[in-house]
């Protein structure tokens, strides 16, 4: 197993619970993207490193494989494992500068009767309007949506996979709020990827999958957006799952990369591996490769690609950036009890005050005892210029990353007057150690894989054709196509379950859990086959008042159930 990220550590979990001897290596450090980090040298008095993470990292309600996996590492008394140290984020921040008015929020359960396509809408509708968006946006995006959940497979595969996400939700029709606020939110904000270049398939998938967890129909507990850990990622769900991945045998060897595949007659044969006392060569009867995107593809050689041609695709594969930096501040700042999202920022930030979920004294846990937030704030924007340097933030030093971030938050979060966040709150910072400097220019260590227009072709299976050699990974071709913790966990299952079929094991075969469908759109979704078979528009993809998106959405269900 190469790759000791949620994919690996997923991928190993499963396979060590099914009688196989399983070794992971790492490169740099366990929990790959997922992890939280510790700042160098700033404990004192006996407490541990200041803690932060990777930006934000939280676990959305359709979260269903990786939470299952949580489930099953136990951690003290909780009844339900680690899975207990996620806690409910109940609202988002909408932070707006220039004195516009700040939008918070809240997430529960709508008081809405039953779950049928004009159900859906109606609540579409209401969140549009409580986001203040004006009645002609309200109406383009209800009809969108209808648009998109009624189109069958076919269609969002040949048709708004090949379409952006910029196209298809009128990204420059409705004015700045609307492109801010529901365009880039669906692009920017939950992957780093531009409107005019995500796939329209992509964001409607993530609307969806949205939508039916608000409605609780797609949630595994509590209808809750967001999700976040108690503690320290590391502490609350790594450090705990190595302890059982040990208890299964599992040997972890961190600091060891893989660096050459050696093919004989299509078969891997072997690997060769950096590590801590040199080169050495591994061999396996199957080797799993659940590193990232832009790491896997580079070990392709000639020997691979002759027997899998289909993996020299994965360069077509566009990577962006979502890095960030921990602030650490001398008082508590609990902004919004979730993720705030500065809508106005060049950078497109985000932020979200740890503390205020994490369940202990955080200045007699971590530091000097003067630090009493971990205030996590994160870029998805790295080109585009800033407000104090003028650069874009891929070209900036990393000092000046940490001044452009901090600055744009305060012009988001002081600009009414109230003095909310300021320099003298400032206790120390660390931008995040995944972004390196290379010749005058910042690089990102961990850069995601985007849902670019019509890049799903080019995404491979988990079971390549070299009979040994399978991936995992969230860049994989299947249900999930978001570059997250659930897609990884989502395609290690997978990649489990491709061992066992190939290796002939009469082990049970690993839950792999997919998305919710909605049954109640199958009828719309019936009609549409039809429609796009003859070449046929989806039946409602027209400029429609709202009363005739419903009217539409009730006459195919009537002739269907007479």
């Amino acid at each position: 197993m190469f790759g000791g990220g949620i994919a690996g550590l997923t991928a190993a979990h499963e396979l060590a619970e099914r009688g196989f001897d399983v070794t992971v290596y790492e490169r740099r450090a366990w929990g790959g993207k997922a992890r939280s980090t510790e700042v160098p040298d700033s404990a004192t008095g006996g407490r541990r490193p200041l803690p932060g993470e990777h930006g934000w990292r939280a676990w959305p309600g359709f979260y269903k494989n990786t939470t299952d996996t949580m489930r099953r590492i136990p951690f003290g008394t909780n009844p339900r494992g680690a899975l207990d140290n996620l806690v409910t984020a109940p609202n988002q921040l909408f932070a707006r500068d220039g004195g516009r008015r700040d939008l918070l929020i809240p997430f529960g359960v709508p008081d809405l009767r039953g779950d049928s396509p004009e159900v859906i809408i109606d609540l579409v509708v209401g969140a549009a309007v409580e986001l203040s968006l004006p009645p002609q946006a309200v109406t383009h995006l209800a009809n969108r949506v209808a648009v998109f959940f009624s189109s069958c497979d076919e269609r969002r595969i040949g048709q708004w996979e090949h379409t952006s996400a910029a196209d298809f939700l009128g990204a420059d029709r409705y004015g700045d709020d609307y492109r801010k606020i529901i365009v880039n939110t669906f692009t920017e904000v939950v992957q780093a990827s531009k409107a005019e270049s995500t796939s329209a398939a992509f964001s409607g998938h993530f609307l969806e999958f949205a939508v039916y967890n608000l409605l609780g129909l797609n949630s595994n507990g509590n209808p809750d957006v967001f999700r976040l850990l108690n503690a320290p990622t590391n502490e609350a769900l790594i450090d705990p799952w190595l302890g059982v991945l040990r208890g299964f045998g599992v040997r972890l060897r961190n600091h060891h990369e893989l660096k050459r595949l050696v093919v004989r007659d299509g078969q891997l044969i072997a690997v060769r591996v950096q590590g801590p006392g040199g080169p050495k060569t591994v061999t396996a009867d199957w080797y799993v490769c659940a590193l990232p995107v832009e790491r896997a593809r580079r070990l392709w050689n000639p020997g691979i690609l002759a027997a899998d041609p289909h993996l020299g695709r994965m360069w077509n594969l566009d990577t962006g950036w979502m890095n960030g930096v921990k602030f650490f501040l001398r008082r508590q700042l609990p902004l919004a009890r979730g993720i705030a999202d500065y809508l106005d920022s060049p950078w497109l930030i985000s932020s979200v005050s740890q503390t205020q979920f994490w369940h202990r004294d955080f200045a007699a846990t971590y530091g000097d005892g003067q630090a009493r937030e971990s205030f996590s704030a994160i870029v998805s924007r790295w080109t585009g210029p800033g407000v104090l340097y003028g650069k874009a933030a891929e070209d900036c030093t990393p000092d000046e990353v940490v001044h452009e971030v901090w600055e744009q938050m305060k012009r988001h979060l002081n600009d009414t007057g109230r003095a909310v966040l300021t320099d003298d709150m400032l206790h120390s910072y660390e931008i995040d150690p995944g972004m390196l400097r290379r010749k005058h220019r910042l690089i990102s260590d961990d850069p995601l894989v985007l849902p670019s227009v019509g890049q799903r072709p080019d995404r491979p299976d988990v079971a390549t054709a070299v009979p040994n050699l399978i991936l995992a990974g969230d860049y994989l071709k299947s249900e999930w196509e978001v570059a997250n913790m659930e897609t990884a966990s989502f395609n290690a299952r997978r990649a489990a379950n491709a061992i066992l079929e190939r290796a002939g094991s009469r082990e049970p075969p690993v839950r792999v859990i997919k998305p919710y469908r909605p049954p109640e759109w199958e009828p719309l979704k019936r009609i549409d086959e039809q429609r796009y078979a003859r070449g046929e528009p989806n039946l409602l993809d027209l400029e429609l008042t709202l009363e005739q998106v419903k009217e539409l959405l009730r006459s195919p269900l009537a002739s269907l159930t007479t």
